[in-house]
């Protein structure tokens, strides 16, 4: 017994010196936001001393400007979301501008006094309009999220009409659905039939797409962590040829979750508040991209976007994934715009008039730009098959935010390409004010405010700005970059940018890369 316990002894030291010489304070968690081997960096990128020591430069730790509002407390803006981001190329251009508080547009409340008393109840559309109504609703979003059983619900469809009464409605939430266990597998000695089990899995899914999607635009953090859900994924395993009349196929849903869960990593690593990294923060950006290239390889076909006729739900898709690159890769890009042209509350004196930068810094930035001329040609064709959503926020949402980075690439290099792209933007962004969208006022007003902002440092000649030395390149194409998205080719350019459908142009006469 004693020699055993010596051995145990042993055993242990052994393993604590291992773990000792394995392992720094700095380097637990690794360099990467990933414990999964597979989402490892290939190769992490040579940085410069400047680089190794970034933080995400939205979170500069400069002191926020008082806001001298009596009328409320301002509502939180998350740094994930495009309003924020806005504010900071505003602070950017104009080192007097004070971020704008509102998160969400001004709706106009109707006057409910004035009403008359309503003793009858609600009028339902006729019995087969409802159908043509549902069947649009699901060409629209498509087979990725389930929101119904399609048999039971049309079998409860006419039987509402058939006793004329009004079907009650279950909203659910995250909250509601964690305080029913609905992110944990069903323990066995619940009884649920086949068809009860699954559609509690793909509610959960379906919440949990939303959560992060809804997440991702407004700047909050997630609601549950992954590592506390173990509920199976979607699938068809164990149901009758009936029962799987129920549901639709799983795989456009599986291929949504799993975006989703990117989703959660960027809120997470990259915006979430700044911890001492000891400056990885352009390894965790190059591991996110590193996902969202696997995720994208690993499409199916017919998931795929193409030149004209792409399904609805696909463009939604190819939407959401440009605009995760957006979202992870436009702090580099807004770091290089403020270094290239000095410009923010701190300006360097002393500062060269050449820099040199990393190639894993400027594909990061090109992959961004890239992304948001994808995300370009998508919206120009939804909007040539009518499929725009003409009252919609997301459309608009995309729009705004491939068109801030457009604007800022007009800025830094110049390329017809770009140009074209921006102006597209623009034009359907103002077709959707136009028609009524109301959020596409306000991201009207926003771009209104940096293209005055723009013009108003190009007069002072601020915008003259440095110019960036391309060290040899590390990869010839960044693995990051969407496979299918061209190459630019450097041209200047100039591009109407008046959101008022004025008649003034707008030089982006900008300083170009070296090399």
């Amino acid at each position: 017994m004693f020699s055993y316990l010596q051995k145990l002894e042993e055993d242990s030291r052994r393993l604590q010196a291992i773990t000792t010489h394995n392992q720094t304070p700095e380097t637990n968690p690794t360099f990467t936001p990933f414990d999964d081997q597979e989402t490892q960096i290939d190769a992490p990128p040579s940085l410069s001393k400047e680089e190794s020591n970034l933080f995400n430069p939205l979170f500069d730790r400069q002191p926020e400007k008082p806001i001298h509002e009596r009328s409320s407390e301002p509502g939180f803006i998350g740094e994930a979301s495009c309003a924020a981001f806005s504010n900071r190329l505003l602070s950017c251009l104009d080192d007097t501008y004070t971020p704008s508080t509102a998160g969400l547009s001004n709706y106009n409340r109707m006057n409910t006094y004035g009403r008359l008393p309503v003793d009858q109840g609600p009028e339902f559309p006729e019995r087969m309009h409802v159908k043509l109504l549902l069947n649009v609703a699901r060409r629209f979003i498509g087979n990725y999220h389930p929101l119904f059983l399609k048999v039971t619900f049309m079998k409860e469809i006419d039987a509402v009409y058939r006793r004329e009464v009004v079907p009650s409605a279950l909203w659910l939430s995250m909250r509601l659905a964690q305080s029913l266990g609905m992110h944990r597998s069903a323990s066995r000695h619940i009884t649920l039939t086949p068809v009860e089990r699954e559609s509690r899995r793909r509610t959960w899914w379906v919440l949990y797409f939303f959560d992060r999607f809804s997440a991702s635009k407004l700047g909050q953090p997630i609601t549950v962590r992954d590592d506390d859900i173990d509920v199976e994924m979607p699938s068809m395993d164990g149901l009758t040829k009936d029962e799987m009349a129920e549901f639709l196929d799983p795989q456009n849903l599986i291929t949504n979750i799993k975006l989703a869960k990117i989703i959660g990593n960027i809120l997470t690593h990259i915006y979430g508040i700044p911890k001492a990294t000891n400056g990885l923060y352009i390894h965790q950006v190059h591991g996110i991209l590193k996902q969202l290239r696997e995720w994208h390889d690993e499409l199916q076909p017919d998931m795929r976007v193409k030149e004209r006729g792409t399904p609805r739900p696909v463009a939604s898709l190819h939407l959401a994934y440009n605009q995760c690159i957006i979202q992870t890769t436009r702090p580099v890009l807004l770091h290089l715009f403020k270094t290239q042209f000095q410009l923010g509350s701190k300006v360097r004196e002393d500062a060269s008039p050449r820099q040199n930068v990393s190639s894993i810094t400027l594909a990061l930035a090109e992959s961004c730009v890239n992304a948001a001329q994808a995300s370009s040609r998508i919206v120009e064709g939804l909007f040539l098959d009518g499929s725009i959503a003409t009252f919609g926020y997301w459309d608009a949402h995309h729009i705004f935010s491939a068109a801030m980075i457009l604007i800022m690439s007009a800025v830094m290099k110049p390329t017809a390409v770009n140009s074209d792209h921006l102006e597209t933007l623009l034009s359907v962004l103002r077709s959707l004010k136009n028609d009524g969208n109301i959020p596409a006022v306000d991201f009207c007003e926003r771009l209104s405010d940096i293209q005055a902002r723009v013009l108003n440092l190009r007069a002072t000649g601020r915008l003259d700005g440095m110019s960036f030395d391309r060290p040899p390149p590390i990869i010839q194409t960044p693995s990051s970059l969407p496979k299918e998205v061209p190459q630019a080719q450097d041209q200047p350019f100039q591009t109407p940018m008046s959101m008022d459908n004025g008649s003034g142009v707008v030089s982006w006469t900008g300083i170009k890369y070296s090399g």
